[in-house]
């Protein structure tokens, strides 16, 4: 089982490969459509690009009632830092049930 995919269309995760994790650069809708479904059930968390957002919420809400995959939104582009912290804050309140002000 994969533990953590990480997904963005920025060459700059394949350092993350290089780690070991396992890695997609696309922004092709159904090129990532068609990796998350091949790989959901056999992965833990799927890191991607706050950029995706529009691509990957249909997704996440197809898995909403699994246990796993977890999905994370980070910014791995400089200009998108605010935006992937409040997505953070975000998916973390909906987790919890608690408001982190």
């Amino acid at each position: 089982m994969n533990k953590i995919i990480l997904i963005s269309p920025f060459q700059a995760i394949g350092v993350f490969k290089q780690l070991g994790f396992e890695t997609l650069i696309s922004a092709n809708k159904e090129i990532i459509e068609t990796y998350i479904h091949k790989n959901a059930l056999k992965t833990k968390v799927i890191v991607y690009d706050i950029s995706l957002k529009e691509i990957i919420n249909p997704l996440k809400e197809q898995f909403k009632t699994s246990e796993f995959p977890i999905f994370m939104a980070l910014a791995f582009n400089e200009n998108q830092k605010l935006e992937s912290l409040n997505e953070m804050h975000r998916q973390i309140e909906n987790a919890v049930g608690v408001k982190i002000e």
